[in-house]
């Protein structure tokens, strides 16, 4: 029988809209024209012990999702190669030439605004964009003891410019900051 995850599109497996990292802003929806602005130093309460990571990828589409794993249970995502399409020739080509697979890693979290009630999901697909969630999964491991049946509050702090090691590129790196501690409710 397959998973919830495995059926991808045949079920809702995030609540409400998405919030994602798009060159250097946040953004509610992928739609280009549909999405909207999410400023920075807006707040929101997050759900991270229900953070889950998997694969990603689009079948005439849709997405279909490798089976989620709880980060805080250390589980870590399914193998790569259990989604297929590794076929490198068969990939598009990204900009400077080099193949792009079409299975991302991402890592998804139920969040809601602060002071409202309606749920989301933060999605982020992006290698900065998970390396800065790890950071604050790190600062509210660190606080979380001293903060029982509370949830963090959030804040979504203003792209930081890295350089690549090379120092050709550079790109944005998102930045969080647990700001405050809300009790859970049901």
């Amino acid at each position: 029988k397959a998973s919830l995850a495995a059926r991808g599109s045949a079920v809702r497996l995030f609540p409400g809209e998405a919030l994602n990292f798009k060159k250097g802003r946040w953004y509610f929806g992928f739609n280009k024209t549909k999405r909207q602005r999410v400023k920075d130093g807006t707040e929101f309460v997050m759900n991270l012990a229900n953070t889950v990571e998997s694969w990603q990828t689009f079948v005439d589409g849709r997405p279909r999702f490798a089976p989620l794993a709880y980060v805080v249970n250390g589980e870590g995502r399914a193998p790569r190669e259990e989604m297929g399409q590794l076929d490198e020739s068969k990939w598009d080509v990204g900009d400077d030439g080099t193949p792009m697979d079409p299975v991302q890693a991402i890592t998804v979290c139920p969040i809601r605004h602060k002071g409202k009630t309606d749920l989301h999901h933060i999605t982020l697909g992006s290698v900065s964009s998970r390396i800065a969630f790890d950071n604050l999964l790190g600062d509210w491991l660190d606080q979380y003891e001293a903060n029982p049946g509370k949830l963090p509050v959030v804040r979504l702090l203003e792209a930081e410019e890295r350089q690549t090691r090379d120092g050709k590129m550079s790109y944005l790196v998102p930045a969080f900051e647990i700001v405050g501690w809300e009790k859970i409710t049901t």
